[in-house]
């Protein structure tokens, strides 16, 4: 559900609806029930703030009160003890900067030349006490009993004799089979993911075992260990288990079922592994069988972890940021009912009579009868239809960007009975689409197309509109006067006063892939996350706010102030909209959403797998977890307002 009033519709109609139940009881078929009780979902596992850095961000480490983190420009100082606003504390430029190791006041650090050991006694003034060259560069270093120990790719692994940090000097240098991309020291011993293989070695003396993965096509990206256990995590095979009580006897001893490319912790009895939804969640309890216990979407895969208190920290390289999630308790909310039906969701719009539209791009327009969102129903497909990729209801027909079979409008009146009544096949790919005043303005690959549905049967074509990408998303933010095109690089408003002769009126170089209407308010989707506009009178968009979301953004709703927003990998982001120039987050559901629409009753999310409801946000009881920390026009992009300016966003610098 991408676009403009359906959700106002929708909700008028509802309420007439009801209104009419209430009266003629007899000969009236509503929604079911009364709006629903909402939950804070911010009582639930969440990412609570962020902070961003120059460059990409590859490790973190706790410094007293602090956090040191280092990226490819230097090593940063953080004040992290209000997620909702993070504090740059201090700074040292270290080209390269890859991975840390804090033991005390000492940081050991490896950059693009080698090792580099710094004191920290005045954290706000670092001292560089030494430099050692390496061979290779390194991805990961650990501390332990006067060493440091490097896992450096295919050049194995470096031990240096850190017992005079002013004077390191190379000890000793393994070889590996493969390739050491990270490792663990515990127990007198070193535990290498070793992409293909676990290694273990006995320090100082270099002795070695080889665990025998039982997978010839294991890809290890992590390794942590904690008691008698090792716990590697692999791209293809999830979590990976081995017995360690004998060190140099390692024995697999299972796996969890899942795939991660990022990091893994091990804090207390808790494990978190790094994957590209974000944050894995599991219960050790049982150390050689790790449980599930939730998921946390981040902003992209967190390569680094750190718990403290409530909260695990996660470095995301490919944002330059660190994302703050909020992990007490483990948990993540549970859905009102689920469909499952397998089918690739893309899409959703509710109609008046309670019955849900999905669109499962080759499955076509799934039926679903959502009046009771605790018992929802598949009823089947619309006949005739065979692609769907977005659409849009009003009143009794629904009008479907129908991929390459082009544009079609449904009488959904019988939805037992839904079937075609007709449609225009257009040039090339038809992705998105919105629907006003007798118009409907449908993408068309490189072009946007002005449709006249006034007769549904025959729908006609009045005019066009050329861009240069692939449009992805259509809103219609003035009705009969502007419409608002997105293509991922840009958002362009038309003047369409004149339907066959539309006209630009107005170019944000922005990034946004989605847009979602809800009065004089317009959310622009994007990569990087979430802009807000206000459509002034004239259809003009003033910039208002913006908020970093985790994963690629497509569609989603507005209700009271809130909205809920489909980001695929960075499942069902919830966020509070009452003050437009700052959006909050206020939670989020680890799904992978195509769409998602609301009702006064009920979430409804489509998604891989199906349909799911869930209750509606509490906005009366919760509180918003993620204030805005300053100007922020998310990472670097085109000014919109000047475009020949970039606009950038860092951390505030602690007073």
């Amino acid at each position: 559900m991408g676009s403009t009033r359906r959700g106002d519709a929708l909700r008028a109609a509802t309420s007439a609806l009801r209104a009419l139940t209430l009266t003629v009881t007899i000969i009236a078929v509503g929604v079911a029930g009364a709006p629903a009780a909402g939950i804070d979902y911010g009582d639930y596992a969440h990412r609570a703030g962020w902070a961003a850095l120059p460059g990409a961000v590859w490790d973190l480490a706790p410094l007293g009160e602090a956090f040191l983190a280092a990226d490819e420009v230097g090593l940063h100082l953080l004040d992290l003890s209000l997620p909702q606003a993070p504090q740059l504390i201090g700074e040292y430029p270290l080209s390269g900067a890859r991975s840390l190791a804090v033991a005390g006041e000492r940081v050991y650090a490896i950059d693009g030349e080698g090792l580099r050991v710094f004191s920290y006694a005045d954290p706000l003034a670092p001292v560089l006490l030494a430099s050692l060259s390496l061979p290779s560069p390194g991805l990961d270093i650990e501390v332990a009993g006067g060493l440091a120990c490097v896992a450096a790719d295919t050049a194995g692994v470096y031990v240096i004799d850190i017992g005079d940090p002013q004077a390191p000097f190379l000890r000793a240098h393994w070889d590996t089979p493969y390739r050491a991309v990270d490792l663990a020291v515990a127990a007198g011993h070193v535990f290498v993911a070793d992409r293909h293989s676990l290694e273990v070695f006995a320090l100082p003396t270099g002795r070695r075992a080889s665990a025998d993965l039982g997978r010839p096509d294991a890809s290890l990206h992590a390794v942590a260990v904690a008691g008698d256990y090792a716990y590697l995590i692999d791209m293809n095979f999830g979590i990976m288990v081995f017995d360690i009580s004998v060190p140099l006897a390692p024995a697999y001893a299972g796996q969890v079922e899942g795939s991660g490319d990022g990091g893994i912790l091990v804090a207390g009895d808790r494990l978190y592994s790094g994957s590209s939804p974000g944050l894995m969640i599991f219960s050790l309890e049982k150390p050689a069988r790790p449980a599930p216990l939730c998921a946390v979407n981040s902003t992209g895969v967190p390569v680094a972890l750190v718990a403290a208190g409530e909260h695990v920290y996660a470095a995301i390289p490919e944002r330059a940021q660190i994302d703050i999630l909020d992990c007490v308790p483990p948990a993540e909310p549970l859905p009102l009912d689920e469909l499952v039906t397998y089918d690739f969701s893309t899409d959703l719009d509710l109609a008046a009579d309670g019955y849900a539209y999905v669109a499962c791009d080759f499955d076509g327009l799934a039926i679903i009868d959502a009046r009771d969102p605790t018992a929802l129903v598949h009823q089947g497909y619309v006949a005739g239809l065979d692609r769907a990729v977005e659409t849009v209801i009003q009143g009794e027909l629904a009008y479907v960007a129908a991929s390459y079979d082009g544009f079609r409008i449904v009488d959904i009146s019988e939805p037992d009975g839904a079937q075609v009544i007709g449609g225009l096949p257009l040039g090339g790919y038809t992705p998105a689409l919105d629907v006003a005043g007798g118009l409907a303005f449908v993408a068309d690959q490189t072009a946007l197309r002005v449709i006249d549905v006034s007769e549904p049967s025959a729908p006609a074509l009045l005019g066009s509109y050329g861009t240069s990408h692939l449009v992805t998303a259509v809103s219609v933010i003035r009705p009969g006067a502007r419409v608002a095109l997105a293509d991922g690089l840009q958002i362009q408003v038309l003047d369409v006063g004149q339907p066959s002769q539309p006209i630009l009126a107005q170019t944000l170089p922005l990034p946004a892939h989605g847009l979602v209407l809800a009065g004089d308010l317009l959310c622009a989707l994007g990569t990087p996350g979430l802009w807000t506009f206000r459509v002034e009178p004239d259809g003009a968009l003033t910039a208002l706010g913006s908020l970093p979301l985790p994963g690629y953004p497509t569609t989603g709703d507005i209700l009271n102030g809130v909205g809920y927003f489909a980001h695929n990998s960075g499942g069902l982001q919830i966020v509070d909209l009452r003050e437009p120039a700052q959006p909050l987050t206020l939670g989020s559901i680890p799904r992978w959403p195509g769409g998602a629409a609301v009702r006064d009753d009920a979430l409804f999310v489509a998604d891989f797998w199906g349909l799911a409801s869930y209750p509606l946000h509490d906005t009366a009881t919760a509180v918003p977890t993620t204030p805005a920390a300053g100007p922020q026009l998310l990472a670097s992009y085109p000014n919109p307002f000047n475009p020949t300016t970039l606009l950038g966003y860092r951390l505030p610098a602690a007073p």
